[in-house]
């Protein structure tokens, strides 16, 4: 056997000795509190790309369309932990969590053994304590995603109705592996014997992994139409959630609610109608219908999903260091957490799309485009920046390939830091600001290289089109967001042309997230906005 085979045997094996040290340890932490999963009728959801927005899709159709009790549990969060755990679309109050919490964990604590030693790692303990919310609240309906890959997954304890998988990619290849026929066998993973299962379209590779697990695990798999053939005798349905994109995630979340109201039609409140009751009774085989109930409809377009294609108009109050914007201002934050090449793909094709947007002829405005970008740095910058610049520069230069325009007016390369010289994890770590922002400065670098190709400006990298600033906290950025808007407003008064300044945020959820962070505690942003 030759290295390279050694090493992925020993890969395996370790990833086998996971899987049944975690189900170990699932079961014996829910044993211990007296916890029956099977209790809880649940939809659980895999994938790469899209399988929060499918799970907003499900909880939002089941919960606005048919009146039902919905648990959701999703990661990460964006502000608050207790935004993984919703009851009814809404995040835990503070002392329902703490209550909950604190039963667990002294729960737990008090049942060590020579076995077990130590408490559950955080996403477990957070599986653990979502699950007990959802039978303790006596939910209708759980809806679970999955926090990474699926077959070692904490959630994979659960017994689920139906199951899905969004579309897959390259992510998190350390544990998952490195080709989309490994990627596909750890999200099948969640595949349960006799239970049905879904998918959105994929490629070739990851189907024929898919079936195959699919086929060993003894149950279907049916990959869910275009959305377009769901509803082909009514009126285009406009989704909550922006971004064509967007569409695949709504099919596979109608299929999987389908099917879950088939098997629990019962738990209906309110009164099922003929289109209802033709719905439920059309066969996964045939999977798309003509013409989708209103309940389907009502939640599928007011759907929400924080962090997610999110428009945000941004006016920061009057005076203080972010400046102030007049009544005729626009300012527009679009955020969005896009973090792997092929969702930060649909993400700059989401952006091109909304500056595309033709307004009224007779507007005097001036459009400004500014990108405020971070990411782990695990990730590979430069390829995402590269999708975002050459989609952005190409919509420019009206569809050009090469584009010939300059992907934004400016740009903002932050930290995650919200709170500057604060004592917790999102405060500035020690140490000169030259040090903080090494992988910003690094990452501000390739965007001006990147901007320079796209641009016709003769390699004249002081201007203003290839500006690309370094700030140390998120606060910071905004205000330099801010500042630039201003100065662009001013620029244009005495030609009594407005500004539209669009500010795209993205590269991380946690990026996105410490920005509704900071919005929240400047009070431009009600509370409500993380709501579903």
């Amino acid at each position: 056997m030759s290295p390279p085979e050694r090493a992925a045997a020993w890969q395996a094996a370790r990833r086998q000795d996971k899987a049944v040290s975690l189900l170990e340890e699932m079961t014996d932490s829910l044993a211990h509190l007296n916890l029956d999963v099977k209790r809880l009728s649940c939809v659980h959801v895999a994938g790469t790309k899209g399988k929060g927005s499918t799970c907003a899709f499900v909880e939002s159709i089941l919960r606005r369309g048919y009146g039902l009790r919905t648990g959701l549990f999703t990661s990460p969060n964006l502000v608050h932990v207790r935004e993984r755990i919703r009851i009814d679309g809404k995040a835990l109050e503070e002392e329902t969590f703490a209550r909950y919490f604190w039963e667990v964990w002294d729960c737990l604590k008090s049942t060590r053994s020579e076995k077990h030693q130590d408490m559950p790692a955080y996403f477990r303990f957070l599986t653990v304590l979502a699950l007990k919310v959802f039978i303790e609240e006596k939910v209708d309906v759980a809806v679970i995603e999955v926090g990474v890959g699926g077959r070692t997954d904490a959630t994979n304890v659960v017994h689920p109705v139906v199951c899905g998988i969004s579309s897959l990619g390259y992510d998190h290849q350390d544990v998952l592996g490195d080709t989309l026929t490994q990627i596909a066998f750890e999200k099948g993973g969640i595949f349960k014997e006799g239970v049905p299962a879904y998918t959105a379209p994929q490629g070739d590779e990851a189907m024929e992994s898919l079936l195959e697990r699919a086929k060993a695990k003894h149950t279907t798999l049916v990959v869910a139409p275009l959305f377009e053939m769901w509803h082909r005798d009514q009126p285009a349905v406009k989704l909550g959630l922006a971004g064509e994109f967007q569409k695949g995630n709504a099919s596979l979340a109608v299929a999987l609610c389908r099917e879950w109201l088939q098997r629990n039609v019962d738990k209906i409140q309110q009164e099922v109608c003929a289109d209802d009751r033709l719905f439920l009774s059309s066969t996964p085989a045939s999977c798309a219908t003509s013409r989708l109930p209103q309940g389907f409809v009502t939640g599928l377009e007011q759907c929400r999903w924080p962090g997610r294609a999110q428009v945000i108009r941004y006016q920061p109050s009057t005076g203080g260091e972010t400046g102030s914007t007049g009544d005729g201002d626009e300012l527009w934050l679009y955020l969005d957490g896009a973090h792997t090449e092929e969702s930060v793909e649909a993400c700059a094709h989401w952006f091109a799309g909304v500056c595309s947007t033709a307004g009224d002829a007779h507007e005097h405005v001036e459009e400004r485009r500014v990108l405020v970008f971070n990411c782990n740095q695990n990730r590979s910058a430069a390829k995402l920046l590269a999708k975002l610049t050459t989609i952005t520069a190409a919509n420019r230069s009206g569809g050009q390939l090469p584009a010939q325009g300059a992907p934004f007016d400016a740009a903002v390369f932050s930290t995650f830091v919200t709170r500057p010289g604060g004592p917790d994890g999102r405060s500035s770590s020690a140490g000169p600001v030259e040090e903080r922002t090494k992988w910003q400065r690094a990452n501000a670098q390739v965007y001006r290289s990147l901007a320079k190709q796209h641009s016709s400006l003769d390699g004249d990298c002081g201007s203003d089109l290839l500006t690309a600033v370094v700030v140390d906290s998120i606060p910071a950025a905004l205000d330099a967001v801010t500042h630039q808007h201003d100065q662009w407003r001013h620029q244009a008064a005495p030609c009594e042309t407005r500004v539209r300044t669009r500010v795209l945020v993205t590269g991380s959820l946690y990026l996105v997230g410490g920005v509704l962070e900071v919005l929240l505690s400047r009070n431009a942003l009600p509370a409500s906005a993380l709501h579903l």
